[in-house]
């Protein structure tokens, strides 16, 4: 089985539905932040210009709401 990937909207989709407020535009933002800002989002390196969010990336972001509460 390989990796999923989510498009921006669909990662702000997933982050408002547990309570975490995201637009697709913030999240194309913090795809282009340098990887070294901890606010970054990792995305899938063999499309260079498109933001493929990878699952791992995605649960990482959910599991920083259960984190953080």
């Amino acid at each position: 089985m390989g990796v999923k990937y989510y498009a921006p909207k669909d990662v702000a989709r997933e982050l408002n539905a547990v309570g975490i407020p995201a637009h697709e535009k913030g999240i194309r933002r913090r795809c282009r932040l340098p990887a070294s800002d901890p606010r970054h989002i990792a995305t899938n390196p063999a499309f260079p210009g498109r933001f493929y969010v990878t699952e791992s990336e995605l649960l990482r972001l959910l599991g920083a709401k259960e984190a953080a509460a």
